[in-house]
C-alpha cells in the first residue's frame, strides 16, 4: 500500500522566517500563501518550505523586491528634503544632477517626489501624530507669527510628554491668515485643537507678549486677547507662559549682571 505523503501547512515557525507571506483570507481560496511584496498567491501543500524559496526566486518577486528596495530609497531621500523645506520645482534640477553623477536610472523629479510627500509621508506622519496626541494626558500649545511678503504665517506648535520618548515638539500646523486680531488667532487655534481633538487637555499657552497674545508685558491683563478668549472657551485653569525666549534671555541677563 502507498504511503501517503502529509499536505505541508504554513505554521508559525514559517511565518517567524518569512514575515513578508501571510494565509490567504481571500473568498474561495482555501490553504494558500500570499506574498505580501509580490501579492503573488501559492501553495506550500506539497513542497512545504521548498515551494517558498522557490517562489522567491521567481522574476515577479524580485522584481517587487527590487522595486520596494528603491521606494524606500525615494522614500528617504523626500523625507529629507521636506525637512530642509526644499520645493518640489528644485527635483527636476536634482533629479538631473542624480543621473549624471551617481544613477543613470534615478528618476524623480517634482510630480512624482508631490506624490510620494503628499501621499505617502504626509498619511503616515498624520496618523503617527494623531496617535501620540491620543495618549498625552496634557499638552501645552505654543504660538508665534512672522510676515512673509504680503502674509501673515502663523506656525502652531504643541509639546507634549511622551513615556517612550520624554518630552517633545512637534509643528501641529503652520498656515497664513488675513490678519493678526485677537477674534482672529483665537477662532483658528480652537478651531484647530478641536479638530485634533485635545482642547480638553490643553494646559499652558505660550506667546509673545503682545497685546494681541497677553494684553501687554504684564500678562493677563484685558479681555480683547487670545489667552483671555482661549481661556474661556477651554472652561478651566490655563497656564500663561508667555514668550520661552524672552524669559530666557531675561534669566540669562539677570544672571550676568549678578556677577559683573
Amino acid at each position: 500500500m502507498p504511503k501517503v505523503k502529509r499536505k505541508c501547512v504554513f505554521n508559525e515557525n514559517l511565518q517567524k522566517e518569512y514575515e513578508f507571506l501571510k494565509i490567504c483570507v481571500k473568498p474561495g481560496i482555501i490553504d494558500k500563501i500570499e506574498c505580501i511584496k509580490c501579492v503573488a498567491i501559492f501553495s506550500i501543500e506539497h513542497g512545504g518550505k521548498s515551494d517558498i524559496t522557490q517562489h522567491i526566486n521567481t522574476k515577479p518577486h524580485k522584481l517587487a523586491v527590487e522595486s520596494e528596495k528603491g521606494n524606500s530609497e525615494r522614500g528617504l531621500f523626500m523625507c529629507a528634503r521636506r525637512q530642509h523645506n526644499h520645493s518640489f520645482i528644485s527635483m527636476d534640477c536634482t533629479s538631473q544632477l542624480i543621473r549624471k553623477m551617481y544613477d543613470k536610472k534615478f528618476s524623480c523629479s517634482r510630480t512624482k517626489t508631490k506624490a510620494i510627500i503628499v501621499n505617502v509621508l504626509y498619511p503616515y506622519a498624520y496618523e503617527k501624530l494623531k496617535t501620540y496626541l491620543s495618549n498625552a494626558n496634557f499638552v501645552s500649545i505654543l504660538i508665534d507669527s512672522s510676515n512673509h511678503k504680503d502674509l501673515k504665517m502663523i506656525p502652531i506648535l504643541v509639546r507634549y510628554f511622551s513615556p517612550d520618548s520624554g518630552l517633545k515638539t512637534i509643528i501641529l500646523e503652520f498656515t497664513d491668515l488675513p490678519g493678526e486680531t485677537a477674534e482672529e488667532l483665537t477662532n483658528y487655534v480652537w478651531t484647530l485643537l478641536k479638530t485634533w481633538k485635545i482642547d480638553k487637555r490643553v494646559i499652558a499657552l505660550s506667546a509673545d507678549n503682545t497685546n494681541t497674545d497677553f494684553g501687554g508685558v504684564i500678562l493677563k491683563r484685558g479681555k480683547n486677547n487670545l489667552f483671555y478668549r482661549l481661556k474661556n472657551n477651554f472652561g478651566h485653569h490655563l497656564i500663561g507662559v508667555g514668550c520661552s525666549a524672552h524669559i530666557l534671555n531675561n534669566a540669562i541677563q539677570t544672571f550676568l549682571c549678578l556677577f559683573k
